[in-house]
């Protein structure tokens, strides 16, 4: 199949340049000496870029495009894109962009953060695997986070107005199976109205209220319901599937909780260096207890769950406690997709 040039560019994130010097040979280059025995693609000035570089950009394809990814054409693109960042980077240095505040701070908080997350994921990989005692005993002290709920799969396609609605309701009472294809010609929600209206799976308190009633009151695969208002216009559901609530079992919780557990044990390392380092502050704090900080603020390390450095994998159909503080988003397929129809509507 043809291969868009244009993607590439949405592929592949910017370079992080980790130090701040007006002598760009010295910190921004990779030296020609250096790297005399590794195969090189191109040399910008006294900067280098090695094969092993255009290997890594590529990894960030889509993996449905990874066999493409040796095709001579790509690769040749490919280089073209770090020739130009390395030539627009050299001359931001040369122009002392590097050395103006704002950037500066930049630079200096990207490599804080990239040398953070190699350091908790050096941590991660060299923890070992909490026993089989110590899994059992987190499952059985919190069952309730190993509740899957009842879940429904439906599709819908909204419209204007009521008028609208039973239009297209009527056409579906009489040829149901055009469901899909009215989704895609009727239906206003964007966000799924290519997909035939599909909603994928979802549980209660997701969608808006006057929706949900509707859509879990629906007993039969295939039922199509009549039309039902929200604030976002007129919907008419089908239900495509119905999964019911279960407890998900010790077996198939266990990778998630190795997840947790060592997340637990990397944020309490974390707290011990903090608490061993050798800080000094200008100003002590006017309050004796440490203020509860929304999630994502109440480590100086955030985003433990959005690191790329991640071990193991969440459930897929339902909530799990990250830590003591706070829960992550429920990931289930894609039912986020149906933000049009949310609570707030």
């Amino acid at each position: 199949m043809p291969f868009s040039y244009r993607f590439l560019w949405l592929l592949f994130p910017s370079l992080v340049w980790l130090n701040s010097c007006s002598d760009q040979d010295d910190l921004f280059s990779l030296s020609l000496d250096q790297n005399k025995n590794l195969p090189v693609v191109a040399t910008v000035g006294k900067q280098v870029i090695l094969d092993s570089e255009v290997d890594a950009e590529l990894q960030y394809m889509p993996s449905s495009l990874q066999q493409q990814s040796q095709m001579p054409e790509i690769r040749h693109r490919v280089e073209e894109i770090l020739i130009r960042r390395a030539v627009l980077s050299q001359q931001a240095v040369a122009q002392g962009l590097d050395l103006e505040p704002d950037v500066a701070t930049s630079i200096h908080e990207a490599r804080d953060n990239i040398l953070i997350d190699a350091l908790k994921s050096r941590h991660l990989n060299q923890m070992s695997v909490p026993d089989q005692a110590a899994l059992k005993t987190y499952y059985d002290s919190h069952r309730d986070d190993f509740a899957i709920p009842e879940q429904i799969h439906a599709a819908h396609i909204l419209l204007l107005n009521k008028k609208e609605a039973d239009r297209v309701y009527d056409l579906l009472k009489h040829k149901p199976a055009l469901f899909s294809k009215l989704a895609i010609k009727e239906s206003l929600d964007d966000s799924n109205n290519t997909r035939g209206g599909d909603l994928n799976w979802f549980p209660r308190g997701v969608m808006a209220e006057a929706f949900e009633q509707v859509a879990f009151a629906m007993k039969d695969k295939g039922q199509i319901s009549k039309p039902v208002q929200t604030k976002s216009g007129w919907h008419i559901i089908v239900l495509k599937g119905r999964k019911a609530g279960r407890m998900q079992s010790f077996a198939d919780a266990q990778e998630e909780i190795v997840h947790v557990l060592q997340h637990q044990a990397l944020e309490q390392w974390i707290n011990k260096l903090v608490a061993q380092a050798n800080v000094h502050r200008k100003k002590k704090p006017a309050f004796n207890d440490p203020i509860e900080l929304p999630h994502g603020l109440h480590t100086p390390l955030s985003n433990l769950q959005k690191s790329s450095v991640s071990k193991g994998t969440v459930n897929s159909e339902r909530e799990v406690t990250m830590d003591k503080y706070a829960k992550t988003a429920p990931m289930h397929d894609d039912y986020s997709s149906a933000s049009p129809l949310g609570n707030a509507h």
